[in-house]
């Protein structure tokens, strides 16, 4: 979430995201992570890799390890992903419009 903050701070197209993620060999559980765009690149950053190499990647590279349900962009734009869906609680979920502001 800090990383998130950070990277709009600076200026980036940031998401913060909750979902699925599924490392190949190793159990699939529920995670949150950071996409941004750095120029024509997206970059996934996982604050949980323990290596900078691994850490932030080029979305292309790891989309496959990562399904994303529910996401916050800048100005707490909130949005959900189709992999919400595809959990049995996802799809009895009913979302409310979001309240106009004044």
């Amino acid at each position: 979430l800090w990383a998130w903050r950070k990277l709009l701070d600076a200026g980036y197209d940031a998401v913060f995201v909750v979902g699925m993620r599924c490392i190949p060999d190793t159990t699939r559980g529920r995670h949150a992570w950071v996409m941004f765009r750095d120029g024509n690149d997206e970059i996934l950053l996982d604050g949980v890799e323990r290596s900078l190499t691994r850490m932030m990647r080029p979305l292309p590279e790891v989309r496959d390890c990562y399904e994303p349900q529910v996401g916050v962009a800048a100005a707490a734009r909130r949005f959900v992903y189709a992999g919400l869906y595809r959990e049995a609680w996802g799809r009895a979920l009913r979302l409310r419009p979001r309240a106009p502001r004044d």
